[in-house]
């Protein structure tokens, strides 16, 4: 049996009132009515890469299947990959380099800056721009992708 020995007019309820009137006295006023903190949205570039293409390319109305299976195949979802550079490019002379996310070739391509290239929402709204006008062929996994989808 629980005895107060403190307080025995209180019994054995006593410390149990004093526990709650403990409580009370020592929980700040502001806790008492907390408020829902409301949700933030987070854009779909932070939550993951492969979110930010199938967001992207769900707002534009291209299939964000083949939009996925374009970007997997070409850099596995690096905006920092870089490839291409064994070629060289026939206008220039100069090696080639395939940029970013969705590989942005520099020699086909010289008005995307590498600031655009390597940047994972700026490249993936100049790639589905150039999708969106019928221009999905100029990746070489369009093909491959379109036919994946097609199954």
């Amino acid at each position: 049996m629980l005895r107060n020995s403190r307080y025995p007019s209180l019994g054995r309820t006593g410390p149990w009132i004093l526990l709650a009137l403990w409580t009370v006295l020592i929980t700040p006023t502001h806790l008492a009515a907390v408020q829902p903190v409301p949700l933030q949205r987070i854009p779909p570039f932070q939550l993951s890469t492969r979110h930010g293409v199938t967001a992207e390319a769900n707002q534009v109305g291209i299939s964000p299947g083949l939009a996925v299976c374009i970007v997997e195949h070409e850099s596995r979802f690096r905006a920092d990959a870089l490839g291409d550079g064994h070629l060289t490019c026939p206008r220039t002379g100069k090696p080639m380099r395939s940029r970013g996310l969705w590989q942005i070739n520099d020699c086909f391509h010289p008005e995307v800056s590498d600031e655009v290239a390597f940047s994972a929402p700026g490249s993936t709204e100049w790639a589905l721009a150039r999708i969106k006008s019928g221009r999905a062929g100029e990746w070489s996994t369009y093909e491959r992708c379109n036919a994946l989808l097609s199954e």
